[in-house]
């Protein structure tokens, strides 16, 4: 899935050839559209709630898509969601244990 947060964060990236790279996989998955208030609203509870602006904005997007799972190696963010597991919109793993249950 693809949102205007993955868009933005990478135009922040200082690697350019990464940047490239990832610009290209996300052309794959067609135009990301503008961040709707609602969106904006549920990254600003996150926030609240510990989570820094990145991935609040991240997590938001993953919700309001309905993506089936959110895979992040980001252990902070991972305690956070746990922490949060109650009001979270989208389940969320580490890609080891994804590709554990995938297999």
């Amino acid at each position: 899935m693809r949102s205007s947060a993955h868009d933005v964060e990478n135009g922040h990236n200082p690697d350019a050839e990464r940047a490239a790279a990832v610009a290209g996989w996300l052309a794959v998955q067609g135009t990301a559209q503008p961040t709707p208030g609602s969106v904006a609203g549920r990254a600003r509870d996150l926030c609240v709630a510990g989570f820094k602006s990145w991935d609040a904005l991240h997590v938001a997007w993953a919700e309001f898509l309905g993506a089936d799972v959110f895979v992040t190696t980001d252990d902070r963010l991972l305690s956070l969601c746990r922490a949060n597991a109650a009001t979270m919109g989208v389940r969320v793993s580490d890609p080891v244990a994804f590709a554990r249950e995938c297999c």
